[in-house]
């Protein structure tokens, strides 16, 4: 229920942030970190900015088994990240929701990482 209330919060965050364009973008250059943040500051208000080329080496990210990413997960790749939607299989970026074959494709091998405190 938890992920199911988290998965529609993020949902309607995309939506209404794109509708009004509030959310902090780097043009071509998004990287995906500014709308982590901005998600996992809401699950923990004590987060601050991690860059997603520092995500690998933050211990607060902990890297996930290919196959055992769960709703929420972070899909990272050295210039992109962005939140899991399990039951789409997508990545729900500032733009909006990516299937994740597609950026597989357009990115390669993605790796997996889970936020803890």
């Amino acid at each position: 229920m938890r992920n199911q209330l988290l998965t529609l919060f993020i949902i309607l965050f995309v939506l209404g942030c794109s509708s009004q364009n509030s959310i902090k973008t780097e043009s071509n250059t998004d990287d995906g970190s500014n709308f982590v943040t901005s998600i996992l500051k809401e699950k923990d208000g004590n987060y601050t900015h991690t860059k997603t080329k520092d995500i690998p080496n933050n211990p607060k990210f902990k890297s996930v088994e290919e196959g055992k990413q769960i709703w929420g997960d972070i899909a990272w790749w050295s210039n992109f990240m962005g939140i899991y939607d399990a039951f789409s299989k997508s990545v729900i970026t500032s733009k909006g929701s990516i299937k994740l074959s597609d950026l597989i494709k357009r990115n390669g091998k993605v790796r997996w990482y889970r936020y803890g405190k």
